[in-house]
């Protein structure tokens, strides 16, 4: 471990393993959720961190100060990156890490950030667990080992992940599969989480996203008391995308038009019909949102093209 290393980790379950560790360095803690809320191209603009800090506080009641000092504070640090010889990025496999990767890579190509070695240590798949898992879920001494076997990057690869940042932050987000695709070697778990994005959008069948069809399916077919064993059940199954319990809580909200809420839960007729496609939960609700940078009415998940395509004209 010669010269003097930066760790940029996605979290702070990450920082309090590494720090078991023997691994030498500094640290920045990557503490955004760029998987939702407004973006841009530009992400080393001022006014780029001014929108998000208004979102966390809008939808999440993070007040500016709190933002200030956890997420803005350790972004900095890129800021004096000059005295590092190696930068290394740790992160993991799902779609929160992923879109958070992307961007952290679309900071350091945007600011030419002048450090002469990069470095991703980024997980999954690992010997010895019969799923996937995050750099917090494993023990602390297995990171010397993934640190030894870090993937170097070039520049190249900064200016592709810029390239898919800026395709992510634009109306069309379309691209970004076969973007994914050509990165897939030092990125192998790029395209998955794009491919788990597009899901996102309103399904073809009934409008629902992928998720928001999970909670009425599990409504449906299980004994639901509560929100909270509800987003219990959505944190093991839908790990892929690596949410935390308040997007499930949120998303549990975006369909309470559907969903009736006495000693336990159940669908109401409306739920019942949009659950069998019968009803499109679009036509119902304006429900509309940012997913990147398109409205999530502009796009369809179609499952009979297993694609995402432009919505209908007056969607």
């Amino acid at each position: 471990m010669k010269g003097k290393l930066l760790h940029i980790l996605n979290g702070d379950c990450s920082l309090f393993q590494i720090q078991k560790t023997d691994i030498v360095g500094e640290t920045l803690v990557w503490r955004e959720m760029l998987c939702e809320g407004p973006v841009s191209k530009n992400i080393q603009e001022s006014d780029f961190w001014n929108n998000r800090q208004q979102f966390f506080l809008d939808s999440y009641q993070v007040k500016g100060k709190d933002y200030e000092e956890k997420s803005i504070n350790e972004i900095k640090k890129l800021d004096d990156c000059e005295k590092f010889d190696e930068i290394i990025l740790w992160f993991e496999y799902d779609l929160f890490c992923q879109v958070n990767l992307l961007g952290v890579l679309a900071l350091i190509y945007q600011k030419n950030i002048p450090v002469k070695k990069w470095s991703l240590v980024c997980i999954g798949e690992l010997p010895g667990y019969d799923k996937l898992v995050g750099l917090g879920e494993i023990d602390a001494k297995l990171y010397l080992n993934l640190f030894e076997n870090r993937t170097l990057l070039n520049n190249n690869d900064l200016k592709k992940a810029n390239n898919i940042w800026r395709q992510y932050c634009s109306d069309n987000p379309v691209p970004i599969l076969e973007m994914a695709d050509e990165m897939s070697k030092n990125f192998p778990y790029l395209k998955p989480a794009i491919q788990a994005q597009f899901k996102r959008f309103p399904s073809s069948f009934n409008g629902l996203s992928q998720i928001q069809h999970e909670i009425l399916n599990l409504i449906n077919s299980e004994n639901i008391e509560t929100a909270k064993q509800l987003v219990g059940i959505l944190l093991r199954k839908e790990n892929y995308y690596g949410f935390g319990d308040l997007q499930y809580f949120k998303l549990i909200d975006s369909v309470s038009l559907l969903i009736e809420r006495n000693t336990s839960f159940s669908l109401n007729p409306l739920g019942e019909k949009v659950l069998a496609g019968q009803e499109n939960f679009l036509d119902l609700e304006n429900n509309q949102y940012w997913i990147g940078g398109s409205l999530n009415s502009k796009f369809v998940w179609n499952e009979k093209l297993n694609q995402l395509v432009p919505s209908e004209p007056d969607k």
